[in-house]
């Protein structure tokens, strides 16, 4: 029986006025502050993304970090 997880995950909304409007530098922090992973609507992932699909993925990827 597989043992159960708690994962910590941080929403995209209200992070850029905290921390950065980078996703690179955000996703960055969220990592180093230690949360698995990220939760975002798509405008909200479209907008800091410049409607760059990959990079999206790339900055998770990138950072260690679940969607």
């Amino acid at each position: 029986m597989p043992v159960p997880q708690i994962k910590f995950i941080r929403a995209l909304w209200g992070a850029e006025a905290q921390f950065s409007t980078d996703i690179n530098e955000l996703f960055a922090e969220f990592h180093r502050l230690g949360y698995d992973g990220v939760e975002s609507t798509l405008g909200d992932m479209h907008r800091i993304c410049q409607n760059d699909k990959d990079l999206f993925r790339r900055a998770l990827a990138d950072n260690h970090l679940e969607f």
